[in-house]
């Protein structure tokens, strides 16, 4: 990384961590504690926070680490790269020879089953690991361990598989349906080596609760990929266990894909989640929600919010509506709690849910924070909305990355309309207010969009005579490097080659995210699914499924 260009050096390094394919996440936020770490002044009261020095010091490093698939076989080779950034900046570490990263490899029940150590170069490491022919199968883990950094973990899985012919995925147009309602599915395919089977025959199975309850035959796929499928549920559906298989026959290749259909019954998981932390009396905000299934997947749901008595039955009238758009998620985007009234959800899909779910209590004093945009562009302040009962001592609100304070401000009575300014901070942001003793009264996380964006161009260059590349054969790659405005930038670039036929084995929302997801949002959310939309330019809803993942942290 010598002769680094001065462009290099005034993005900061940004372009190095949006290219480095390895990149695996960032620390998540660290919520501040009182009483703990250093102390800064509050009107009369105190504001602790933890101090850079317990968790490692201003400038330690944060370790990344990928695989080059998610799935192998017994005797292929495991290739990891490890990437080392700087905790407060995400620059690359320069200086060569500085040490060396440990990859350690975790079998099914936990226990070491390998170990290597690689240099570290250009703030990277790579391993390949030859697995053994009669190792067992099942979910393994690497944990890369480099100067001093908190372990950063990866999962694949090990088994015997035949490689697809067909690139199949089951997509269902909702992720729930209940007792009678109609199932509409899409299987989406495409062969490996590219192409549509237009035409290819396809039948559609699906069996409730251990029995075959609809056969779709003599179906077909059309010119875009797609076969579309529908079929009702049962009134009467007992365990509520259901799949959707579809038999594709392509030019003499059978093959199967198949789904587990998302029924949901009267165990349905809905969790609440005030924007702030909390309803408080006459101040109205945003309530996140996300429902998912037993089985932790997402669930689609539409309903009312209604007032419920004493003992929590329904009062008539509706306060709010509301549906789930993504992953489960969805929000109510202004409620105004009344003092000494109870709130509970009534669903009107999935059908026949007769449960009401409680939303959290209404507290008399506290303080409501809202952000006025789903995302905020890097050019803008963090505008935000800060209201407060009077008894709640409110005082400040602060902005933090982690542990660092980027911004404060104090708070009046009444309503607040704050501009904070976020300095070269991107990411996730904590957002906080605090009271005049230094208690947190509520926060959020907020998403600041990156201040520059890189085009990467990667092109097969064509081999003697324009011939085409075959499988096992030798190519000739072209990658190019270029910024928001089409100039080339020096850049260090590590590449996978994976047959993508292989990632379609698994469902698309649990595949792994792509690099500016990962390192943007992986280690800042417990539950990172789906994540392809989150940046997607062609995702008019980015901005808002961003801040429903957010609002429901």
């Amino acid at each position: 990384m010598d002769g680094v260009s001065d462009r290099w050096a005034r993005l900061g390094g940004r372009f190095w961590l949006a290219i480095i394919l390895a990149l695996a996440g960032i620390l998540p936020g660290v919520l501040a504690v009182p009483g703990q770490g250093g102390e800064a002044g509050l009107g009369a009261g105190r504001l602790s926070v933890l101090a850079p020095e317990r968790l490692g010091g201003k400038d330690r490093p944060l370790a990344f680490l990928s695989t080059d698939k998610p799935l192998y076989r017994p005797g292929e080779t495991l290739y990891a790269r490890a990437v080392v950034l700087a905790a407060d900046t995400f620059f690359p570490i320069r200086e060569n020879g500085m040490g060396s990263a440990q990859l350690i490899l975790h079998g099914p029940r936990g226990d070491e089953i390998a170990s290597f150590f690689a240099p570290i170069l250009d703030s990277s490491a790579g391993f390949a690991w030859k697995i053994p022919a009669g190792l067992a199968g099942g979910r393994y883990e690497a944990v890369v361990k480099a100067l001093g950094a908190a372990p950063a973990r990866r999962r694949f899985e090990i088994r015997a598989y035949a490689p697809p012919r067909l690139r199949s995925q089951i997509e269902f147009l909702r992720e729930g349906y209940g007792p009678g309602e109609t199932v509409t599915a899409v299987a989406r395919i495409a062969r490996a080596e590219g192409g549509v089977p237009v035409g290819a025959r396809v039948t559609a199975i699906a069996r409730l609760d251990g029995r075959e309850a609809a056969r779709l035959e003599n179906l077909s796929v059309d010119s875009e990929g797609g076969c579309r499928v529908s079929f009702a549920l049962p009134e009467d559906l007992e365990r509520g266990e259901g799949s959707l298989a579809f038999l594709i026959e392509d030019g003499g290749v059978l093959e199967t894909v198949s789904k587990t259909i998302p029924i949901l019954l009267q165990n349905l998981d809905i969790a609440f989640y005030p924007e702030g932390g909390e309803l408080v009396a006459g101040l109205p905000g945003r309530i996140y929600l996300q429902a998912r299934r037993p089985d932790g997947k997402p669930a689609d749901i539409e309903g009312e919010i209604i007032r419920v008595d004493a003992e929590g039955k329904p009062l008539p009238g509706a306060v709010a509506v509301l549906t789930t758009v993504h992953e489960g998620r969805g929000r109510i985007d202004s409620l105004a709690p009344a003092a000494d009234q109870s709130y509970a959800l009534s669903l009107s899909r999935p059908a026949g849910m007769a449960r009401l779910f409680r939303l959290p209590p209404v507290r008399s004093s506290g303080a409501i924070l809202c952000a006025e945009r789903d995302a905020y562009a890097f050019d803008e302040p963090i505008r935000l909305i800060v209201q407060a009962t009077p008894d709640s001592g409110a005082a400040r609100v602060t902005l933090h990355q982690r542990e660092k304070q980027l911004a404060s401000a104090p708070l009046a009575g009444g309503e607040n309309r704050i501009e904070l300014e976020a300095g070269d901070a991107e990411g996730v942001l904590i957002a906080t207010v605090w009271s005049r003793s230094g208690l947190p009264l509520a926060e959020r996380l907020l998403f600041r969009r990156p201040k520059f964006s890189l085009k990467l161009g990667l092109a097969v260059e064509a081999g003697p005579a324009g011939v085409s590349p075959v499988p096992g054969g030798k190519v000739r790659l072209k990658v190019e490097a270029k910024d928001e405005s089409g100039r080339p930038v020096e850049a260090v670039v590590g590449l996978t080659v994976t047959d993508d036929s292989l990632l379609e084995m698994l469902e698309t929302r649990d595949q792994a995210p792509s690099l500016p997801v990962m390192a943007y949002l992986e280690n800042e959310v417990e539950d990172l699914a789906d994540a392809r939309v989150y940046f997607d330019a062609d995702n008019q809803a980015a901005a808002r499924d961003i801040d429903l993942l957010l609002g429901t942290q």
